[in-house]
């Protein structure tokens, strides 16, 4: 099976059952507009398909394979944007990705030089950014 699908999700916080049994399946192209109060959880449900977190019972499948199986591989192919982006406003996504590359230790991350800024610019493509890269996010 290709896509998300998620299986007999439950979620706990606090000993309080935010879902129980929830399940989901999602094609490549489909867009799922989820809504409800606070506390009602929606981020909770969007941690646990990203696999930021892990459901109290229950599975979450992508292109045919458990996401906690080969997480690296599932983190690939995932963009998530949440409502904290833990995005710098005032800094363009340049600045912003110099910095968080400096906060996770990766070295020799100089986007002055030519190999460095290729990556930088391949990431902005792929988000639809190119020609926004030096505007304050």
């Amino acid at each position: 099976m290709s896509g998300l699908c998620a299986s007999g999700l439950t979620c706990i916080k606090r000993d309080r059952v935010l879902f129980d049994d929830f399940s989901l399946n999602l094609n490549a192209g489909e867009l799922v507009y989820l809504r409800g109060p606070n506390g009602a959880g929606k981020t909770s449900l969007l941690r646990i398909l990203t696999g930021l977190s892990s459901p109290e019972h229950g599975d979450v499948i992508f292109n045919g394979a458990n996401i906690s199986s080969n997480p690296s591989l599932y983190y690939q192919t995932l963009i998530y944007l949440g409502h904290k982006s833990a995005l710098n406003g005032a800094l363009s996504a340049i600045d912003n990705l110099r910095f968080w590359l400096a906060q996770h230790g990766i070295q020799n991350k100089d986007v002055t030089q030519t190999s460095d800024i290729e990556s930088i610019y391949q990431v902005l493509e792929r988000l639809g950014l190119v020609g926004l890269e030096d505007v304050p996010v």
